[in-house]
């Protein structure tokens, strides 16, 4: 019992290590946040008086307007004549009705600004992680990325930001609770001071057990579901991908059966909590039910208890005893919910830690001669021997550059160090006399167009998926780097033409309306490098053709452009200007490509 004791007290880190999340990520609006409470605050001062001021209201009633049997009543008839006589007002029913009246008016007035104000706070909240989130894990690095899986992905930038912005609104939930049963055990404590004093005592000591065996076991299993989530969510992104794998190969009962397998550990974990929660509460009311119960008959056996007391005591129970159903609530939910900040904080750090530093201040460069690699060695990770060893090679300004070599030789490494998506190991590479580190990172987004392998468009329309990453592009401009790609004849075919939507990935269009759909974007991107990454490795041999008529088309335009074309088909770097074959992480040929003899 007391190790849990000693638990739940280790809980407040939790609370202040969330909060502090929320500041690091500046989604903590200190101002909205007091207002807040000082709205709960205020809201419950006017309910405590709303119900306060029906004790002198009836005794009122019951001493027929006779004053003195009035001011002896309670202390409450006893203050509150005292201070009316102080301000020269007339005691009346009327009076005391009225005053009753506004103070539940009130009270419902301040409580539907609060509510209001309380979602706000925890939808500014959500926004602010899920973007945050988002942003951070974007700007990490390649190492970072390519260890996170999409369930994480998923669960860090939408369902756990959504959860660590309802602890918020669980803190709020939780002063209120406090407050309410403050308010109304005063109430109960100027109605009869000892029996409520001994009943709040004994209730306190109850909430205090079971709530620290009941929150350790719920914190434990909330952490587990985090996890399964996480794992649920990974699941079914890559199920979605690979569905047609999955129907081919005949194993969607397979499939069917590892989901369900999660998602029965999602269910007995959800179902845990909840049990947890219904006992802790069925042991917590029954509990309290019996004692207010016991107290109430004690009080009118043995202290003479009058109708005005019972009544407010009636009032006081009923009203307490759906705030302590809630309390007990919101101390299960509060621990269900801290593990999510745990979870997004974890990714955040990481990924910060795990980012590149742009240490670069070059903002313009004229690229004139050659891009070159000096003695670079780079590997994935420290256990496995270097990708590259000491590679030194240029590539020409101006020319189509073919990078070729067998699948694992480190060609598509070369493309990401080139674009500073992975940093090398040991080494140095120059952008004419510039080195890569020194230059600014948004300005080698901005010199570099990049085309994958795999074809990425947007669930969106061909306008908005070939202008993506362009600023204002005119029709014309449009329709010539889709004339370049041979794609204008089929786009003025479609009814919606431009605004026809591609689908999801573009799954509407063949593989080869895809990639060059992909190079019509980058040509827009209108940058002074163009990679293609194995760009021609899954279209057919026309296709292919078209690509490469089209490459050459684009540099006798634009003089300046230089394109490195990363393949390891023969018929697409013998129609390049400048071939460098690499081999194990190494150059095994740079020159001509006439004169480049595989082997």
């Amino acid at each position: 019992m007391f190790e849990n004791i000693i638990k739940l007290f280790k809980l407040k880190n939790y609370v202040e290590g969330h909060i502090k999340f929320l500041i690091k990520l500046k989604a903590f609006n200190k101002a909205k946040i007091y207002l807040a409470f000082l709205l709960g605050t205020l809201t419950l001062v006017f309910e405590g008086l709303g119900v306060s001021i029906l004790v002198p209201l009836l005794s009122f009633i019951q001493v027929e307007g006779d004053i003195e049997k009035f001011k002896k009543s309670s202390l409450l008839c006893l203050y509150l004549y005292n201070s009316l006589d102080f301000l020269n007002i007339k005691l009346s029913t009327i009076l005391l009705s009225s005053m009753a009246i506004l103070f539940i008016v009130l009270r419902q007035i301040l409580n539907y600004f609060n509510l209001i104000l309380i979602q706000k706070i925890t939808a500014e909240i959500h926004k602010k992680i899920n973007l945050e989130m988002f942003s951070c894990l974007m700007k990490s690095s390649y190492r970072f990325m390519n260890a996170f899986n999409t369930g994480k992905f998923i669960n860090a930038t939408d369902i756990e930001p959504q959860m660590v912005a309802m602890t918020v609104k669980s803190y709020l939930t939780f002063y209120t609770n406090i407050l309410t049963m403050l308010i109304y055990m005063t109430v109960l404590l100027l109605t009869s001071f000892i029996p409520t004093l001994l009943g709040v005592i004994f209730l306190s000591f109850i909430v205090f057990i079971t709530g620290s065996t009941f929150a350790i076991r719920t914190k434990r299993i909330s952490e587990n579901l985090v996890g399964l989530r996480s794992e649920y969510r990974d699941l079914i992104t890559e199920r979605f991908l690979g569905w047609k794998t999955i129907k081919t190969f005949d194993t969607v009962n397979k499939e069917t059966l590892r989901l369900l397998t999660v998602q029965q550990k999602i269910y007995e974990n959800s179902v845990s909590i909840t049990r947890i929660s219904a006992t802790a509460q069925l042991l917590f009311i029954s509990i309290s039910t019996i004692i207010i119960l016991v107290v109430l008959n004690s009080l009118i056996a043995n202290f003479s208890f009058d109708a005005t007391k019972i009544v407010i005591f009636s009032v006081a129970f009923m009203r307490l005893t759906p705030t302590f159903k809630v309390f007990q609530y919101n101390i299960t939910r509060l621990v269900e919910l801290l593990p999510s900040y745990k979870f997004c904080e974890k990714i955040y750090e990481n990924a910060e830690k795990l980012s590149n530093t742009d240490k670069g201040n070059i903002s313009k460069l004229e690229l004139n001669k050659e891009i070159e690699f000096k003695n670079v060695y780079f590997n994935y990770n420290e256990a496995q021997k270097n990708i590259l060893v000491n590679l030194c090679f240029k590539v020409k300004v101006g020319k189509i550059n073919a990078i070729v070599g067998p699948s694992g030789s480190g060609k598509s490494t070369i493309v990401s160090l080139i674009s500073k998506i992975l940093i090398a190991d040991r080494g140095e590479i120059f952008f004419d006399n510039s080195e890569i580190n020194q230059i600014g990172e948004k300005y080698l987004r901005k010199l570099i167009a990049y085309i994958p392998q795999d074809p990425f468009l947007f669930n969106d329309s061909i306008l908005n998926n070939i202008t993506y990453g362009s600023k204002k592009v005119s029709q014309k401009k449009i329709w010539d780097a889709l004339t370049l790609v041979k794609m204008n004849k089929f786009i003025k075919s479609l009814p919606k033409k431009l605004d026809t939507n591609v689908g999801l990935l573009g799954q509407s269009l063949s593989g080869g309306q895809r990639q060059r759909l992909i190079l019509a974007r980058a040509l827009l991107k209108n940058s002074e490098i163009l990679i293609l990454d194995e760009a021609t490795s899954a279209v057919d041999t026309k296709t292919e053709d078209i690509i490469h008529k089209s490459l050459h088309t684009i540099i006798k335009k634009r003089k300046k452009i230089t394109i490195i074309l990363i393949s390891h088909r023969v018929s697409s770097f013998m129609k390049t200007d400048y071939v460098i074959a690499i081999k194990n992480g190494k150059v095994q040929y740079e020159g001509n490509p006439k004169n480049y003899h595989r082997g």
